[in-house]
């Protein structure tokens, strides 16, 4: 429904004849397959574009409005939330085609994105959603104006210690600890998902046993010992510009799944810092 027409989703669950889904199955892999490439280059020059502002104003803004005639109204929302996750700010993107720009906006815990915009309901042209997640269109002319006024407001309304990152962790563990044995015992809180999150776990302090290995796009996987001799896998989705977060002694907070290849389980990684520090 982002690139096309829905109908072709609810007709293969409606369909009774295999040669009709099949064709259905493909059709839609190939949108999904259009709709990856297209996410993947809206957040990349989202990215860029955030990275600039940034450097513009000399500090990090407490929202970011970001748009693009390149970009595809259909995956601006994704990308939004993955700027929103990156900066730890709400994220506004938007399309623009002609003189309109329409878009999505995603915010973080805490700031009710929908409720703040609110003021400026009438100088939209669309305008609806909720706290976290919403979208609008305005006139492209506007927008510079706009992004300054919600800029200058952001400052001023949302708490700032909503914009400092942070992150609540379930349980504590040793290196050691993290066996076959204590997955399964985490497995039996599954199944996970937006009501059920996976729980954080924080382990430390650790040191690395190696180099950590880049692979993929801009992946990493490391393995790690504790102070009680333990060993951990670590991988980091995203994380080789990290890579010097792992230096030393360290500690990391993350969720476990087990590593099919070896079978032994690994932490996949959401944050790290240096043992001892107080930032995390």
């Amino acid at each position: 429904g982002r690139l096309a027409e829905a109908d072709p989703a609810l007709e293969i669950l409606l369909s009774r004849d295999d040669r009709r889904a099949g064709e259905l199955a493909a059709q839609l892999d190939g949108w999904n397959r259009e709709r990856q490439g297209e996410e993947a280059q809206v957040v990349e020059q989202a990215a860029t574009q955030a990275a600039e502002r940034v450097d513009q104003l000399g500090r990090v803004p407490a929202l970011f409005t970001l748009w693009n005639p390149a970009w595809h109204r259909g995956v601006v929302g994704i990308a939004a939330g993955r700027i929103a996750r990156t900066w730890n700010r709400p994220a506004l993107l938007l399309a623009v085609e002609g003189e309109t720009a329409t878009g999505s906006g995603r915010s973080v815990p805490g700031i009710a994105l929908h409720g703040f915009l609110t003021p400026w309901k009438e100088r939209l042209i669309r305008f609806g959603g909720h706290a976290q997640a919403l979208g609008l269109s305005a006139d492209v002319n506007l927008l510079p104006t706009l992004r300054e006024e919600w800029e200058v407001a952001g400052e001023r309304e949302f708490p700032a210690d909503l914009l400092l990152r942070s992150y609540r962790y379930e349980l504590e563990a040793e290196a050691g600890e993290i066996d076959l044995a204590y997955l399964d015992r985490l497995s039996r809180l599954a199944p996970f998902g937006q009501g059920n999150p996976q729980p954080v776990v924080r382990v430390g302090p650790l040191e690395l046993l190696g180099a950590p290995r880049a692979f993929g796009a801009d992946h990493l996987s490391a393995r790690a010992r504790g102070l009680d001799g333990g060993n951990l896998n670590l991988v980091g989705w995203g994380w080789q510009a990290r890579a010097t977060d792992l230096g030393g002694h360290f500690e990391v907070l993350g969720t476990l799944d087990l590593d099919r290849y070896r079978g032994e389980p690994v932490l996949r990684l959401l944050d790290a810092r240096k043992a001892g520090s107080a930032t995390l």
